[in-house]
């Protein structure tokens, strides 16, 4: 196996950096993924374009789902910036911060087509991750035997009249899996 990947480095102990993840076994029997250096380098390559607002509670406002088709589409250097940045993000959110994963959902949908209400969108998640960026991820159990499911879904809030859903699993102690999706055909409420 070396032969085809190269040299191999054997990590042993409770910290281990793994794909940019830095995972660690905590003394409470507890695993944290810790994604700050890529959210730094996020933070850093969006700082190259624009200001970040550190006043922001929430990675996204009532107005994610809205899009004005008046709005200017965003000049090529803004646009590549815009699909690598939320690109980075949707690595991280998957592995790290699923606190995000609504926002970075609906801008990835965006990168063909990304204008100035998008870039606005994502200064604001930024500027989130910017005030939030020593969160992470601790993922445990309370219990083998107990898995808690939340789901819940918002219906025609995209411009194609479309739905959005989410979901949570953990096992009692941080999210186990989360997910954020616009179902691929219309249904209505029941």
């Amino acid at each position: 196996m070396i032969k085809e990947f190269g040299g191999m480095e054997i990590t042993s102990g409770n910290i281990h950096d793994f794909l940019g993840m830095k995972i660690g076994i905590n003394k409470d029997r507890t695993i944290s993924v810790d994604m700050r250096q890529q959210l730094r380098e996020v933070i850093k390559e969006f700082e190259k374009f624009d200001t970040i607002s550190a006043n922001v509670t929430t990675p996204a406002a009532y107005y994610l789902f809205n899009i004005n088709p008046n709005a200017e589409q965003l000049n090529a250097e803004l646009s590549e910036a815009f699909h690598s940045i939320t690109s980075k993000l949707g690595y991280v959110m998957k592995r790290g911060r699923p606190d995000i994963e609504t926002a970075v959902s609906f801008l990835m949908k965006r990168v063909s087509k990304s204008d100035i209400d998008d870039w606005m969108k994502l200064k604001r998640l930024i500027g989130f991750i910017q005030r939030t960026i020593d969160e992470i991820r601790v993922i445990g159990a309370t219990s083998l035997t107990e898995i808690m499911s939340y789901i819940d879904s918002a219906y025609a809030v995209h411009e194609n009249m479309r739905s959005h859903t989410g979901g949570l699993v953990s096992f009692g102690i941080g999210a186990a899996h989360a997910r954020s999706i616009t179902p691929k055909i219309n249904v209505k409420s029941a």
